[in-house]
């Protein structure tokens, strides 16, 4: 009787064929794990790419966006430049007009004969672009950017002896020199070709008159100028009219 050996032959048979499927389910699981790695790195690649392009993407919009910023406000500074231009040109063209009429009405002043000048000096203000002459007994006390002033020699103390001031003009001193005025007049000289124009008045309490003036050329207000009588003594203006009509100018 065989059986025996059959029984062996049908294990062995038996073995081999789960063998075999084992073999099989692992090769499948191999491929299948593989497969699966190869698909989750081709999804990390695919993810890493739409985040760069993502982030490239924001990175270029954010730069066009500061991009499209600076070209408003560089824009927006040439729009405040140009008005600014049309602005000084509007007045400018308003401040030529006004000397164009003024040169029609003021009076022209010329120096005073050589004897009334006798024993008069120059003074020169460099800084300020003026000359000047001025009676004898006078001293310069400024002379520089900012004021040309002359005062009387031999002033007694606390006495405010100065009786002309020049200046760069400025709108604000001129206002406060203005409202220090119990009367005022207007008056309009040309000097030069530069027009001068201002008001003649009296401070509270003093009798001799004091001129604010204005001094202008080309449409350019450049100075401003307080002056008064050198002597201090006369109810007229006519010393310090006469000092005025000797300026002479740079320009």
């Amino acid at each position: 009787m065989h059986f025996p050996s059959q029984t062996r032959s049908g294990k062995l048979g038996h073995m081999r064929r789960a063998t075999t499927v084992i073999l099989c389910i692992l090769l499948g699981a191999l491929a299948s794990g593989a497969g699966i790695g190869i698909f989750l790195k081709l999804a990390n690649d695919d993810r890493e790419r739409l985040a760069k392009q993502l982030a490239d993407a924001v990175q270029q919009s954010n730069a066009a966006r500061q991009e499209n910023q600076h070209a408003i406000e560089d824009a927006n500074k040439q729009l405040l430049a140009a008005n600014a231009e049309v602005g000084k040109a509007q007045m400018l063209v308003k401040s030529l007009e006004e000397e164009r009429n003024l040169l029609t009405t003021a009076k022209p002043l010329s120096p005073p004969p050589a004897n009334v000048m006798r024993g008069w000096v120059d003074t020169v203000a460099l800084d300020l672009g003026v000359s000047l002459k001025m009676p004898a007994g006078n001293d310069v006390q400024t002379n520089d950017t900012q004021s040309l002033t002359v005062a009387k020699t031999g002033a007694a103390d606390g006495q405010d002896a100065r009786w002309l001031s020049l200046s760069p003009y400025d709108e604000r001193l001129e206002k406060e020199l203005l409202a220090s005025l119990a009367t005022s007049t207007p008056v309009s000289y040309i000097i030069q070709g530069h027009v001068v124009t201002g008001y003649q008045g009296t401070m509270p309490g003093r009798p001799d008159p004091v001129l604010i003036l204005r001094i202008r050329k080309d449409g350019i207000i450049s100075h401003l100028l307080w002056i008064r009588n050198p002597n201090g003594t006369r109810t007229d203006a006519k010393p310090a009219v006469d000092v005025l009509s000797t300026m002479r100018f740079e320009s």
